[in-house]
């Protein structure tokens, strides 16, 4: 997902978030998480950094709301929500 992009609801029954319309405003690192990945046992390590946004948002047609990026976009990818368009 992208800055300006809109998206509508086409499975309220599903969905944890549950707004009917979401326009994408601005996207803030919220956290980051160091994983610490070992190549071999007993052997070198390497710290890998994950990186977590928040979504700040227009919903339903004027409202503000903070979502979770990773949630969003489970929601996305199980259909619960469609892009319908882009751009300011």
């Amino acid at each position: 997902m992208f800055i300006g992009s809109r998206y509508t609801l086409t499975n309220p029954d599903r969905s944890m978030i549950g707004y009917e319309s979401i326009v994408v405003k601005e996207r803030v690192l919220s956290r980051t998480e160091e994983r610490v990945r070992f190549i071999d046992p007993g052997e070198a390590s390497v710290t890998v950094t994950a990186y977590c946004y928040t979504l700040m948002c227009l919903v339903d047609g004027g409202s503000s709301a903070e979502i979770n990026e990773d949630e969003f976009q489970e929601e996305i990818m199980s259909g619960y929500y469609d892009l319908t368009g882009w751009g300011e």
